[in-house]
C-alpha cells in the first residue's frame, strides 16, 4: 500500500511539474519578450487570434498592439491597450480594423504573423517602456 500511495504522490507531483502556469498553455508560442513582459500567441478559437500578456514586472503595464501583419497582409490595430496587472497574464483578443477605423471580421486558420507590441507603465518612482516585434511567427491555429 505504501509503495501505491508513493507512486502516485510521484506522479501527481511529475504532472504538476509539467503543467505550464499563469495562463501560458503548452500549445502557447513565444513572439516576443523582454524583462517587463512576455507576449505569446495563444490559441485560435472561432478564427479569431488570442494572444496571452504575461507580465513579470511590479507594475501593473498597458499593452497596446501597434501594427499585425497575417499572411502578408497588413491592418491597422485598437489603440486602447489592455492593461496587465503586475505579476500576472491576460489573454486578449486580436481586433483588427481597416484604414477608415472599421473592425474587420477576419478568419485565421494558419499561416504567418508579423507585428509590434508597444506597453508602458508609471509609478511615483518607476516607469517602464518598450516596443517588441515579431516577424513572420509561423502559426498552425
Amino acid at each position: 500500500m505504501k509503495k501505491i500511495v508513493s507512486l502516485l504522490m510521484t506522479l501527481v507531483l511529475l504532472v504538476s511539474l509539467s503543467m505550464p502556469c499563469q495562463g501560458v498553455s503548452a500549445k502557447s508560442k513565444l513572439l516576443c519578450k523582454d524583462k517587463h513582459i512576455e507576449i505569446y500567441f495563444k490559441q485560435v478559437k472561432k478564427g479569431n487570434i488570442y494572444f496571452t500578456y504575461k507580465n513579470k514586472s511590479k507594475l501593473d503595464i498597458r499593452v497596446d498592439v501597434r501594427f499585425t501583419k497575417i499572411n502578408g497582409k497588413s491592418y491597422y490595430n485598437d489603440y486602447e491597450g489592455k492593461v496587465v496587472v503586475a505579476k500576472e497574464s491576460r489573454v486578449v483578443k486580436l481586433e483588427l480594423y481597416d484604414e477608415d477605423g472599421e473592425e474587420v471580421k477576419y478568419k485565421f486558420k494558419k499561416g504567418k504573423l508579423s507585428g509590434q507590441f508597444e506597453y508602458f507603465s508609471r509609478d511615483d518612482d518607476i516607469s517602464y517602456y518598450g516596443k517588441l516585434n515579431f516577424k513572420n511567427k509561423k502559426i498552425n491555429g
